[in-house]
């Protein structure tokens, strides 16, 4: 089976859970890009991430990004210092490898959903989040 979700769904979610505007954007088959306006000192400035679904085993999805252009490390260590404030930083998880793990479980309604199937892939088109999966018996 299949579900789509809009992106843009996503992004509401994100809104109203934790009242930040994030940007979502389909960039690849299996890749996604996060954007997120950050003051400076002249204005806002909009910071991106590519990050590309490798696996979801066990309630964890594993995301990696690239290493180019040069900063992405610095751009994510920002992000996940300046996170806490709005999540609970037990849910993301920086691995070795430009390599990050979400742990999905702490997410209740994902949890739920997640015991009840069995996702086999994740992809994106232009505008939705495609999820292939089978209930499990």
């Amino acid at each position: 089976m299949q579900l789509q979700i809009p992106l843009s769904e996503i992004t509401d979610i994100v809104k109203a859970k934790y009242g930040v505007d994030v940007m979502l954007q389909a960039v690849g088959e299996k890749t996604f890009r996060v954007g997120y306006y950050v003051n400076i000192l002249i204005g806002k400035k909009l910071v991106t991430v590519d990050l590309t679904v490798e696996d979801l085993k066990d309630e964890v999805l594993y995301l990696n990004y690239a290493s180019e252009p040069v900063g992405v490390d610095l751009i994510l260590q920002g992000l996940l210092k300046f996170l806490p404030s709005f999540i609970d930083m037990r849910m993301i998880e920086r691995r070795d490898g430009n390599c990050l793990a979400v742990h999905l479980e702490q997410i209740e309604q994902v949890h739920k959903a997640l015991q009840q199937i069995d996702v086999v892939g994740i992809c994106f088109d232009a505008a939705n989040a495609i999820i292939d999966f089978h209930m499990k018996m």
